[in-house]
């Protein structure tokens, strides 16, 4: 499923990008889902990403696979617990 996501996310890519899949413990809803984009929005490595509620996934395509950790950071710091699955 996850390969799937991920297949998606790199039709419409930019070349030079890296896809990741992150479980997202503790998003229950559409407030948590708000919260999460809008610090996704800021940044400035992540080319563009999908929040899937049902499957408490994040889907995220980013210019430098080397800031993954720092956009699990920022996800962390809003008091999830983030899992990279890939």
């Amino acid at each position: 499923m996850f390969e799937k996501l991920k297949e998606l996310f790199k039709k419409d890519s930019i070349e030079n990008v890296s896809v990741f899949t992150l479980n997202i413990e503790g998003m229950n809803c559409n407030s948590c889902v708000n919260k999460i984009s809008k610090e996704l929005n800021s940044v400035r490595v992540i080319s563009k990403y999908s929040v899937f509620l049902d499957k408490k996934l994040v889907v995220i395509e980013i210019k430098d696979e080397n800031k993954i950790d720092e956009v699990i950071n920022v996800i962390n710091n809003l008091g999830y617990k983030v899992k990279l699955l890939n």
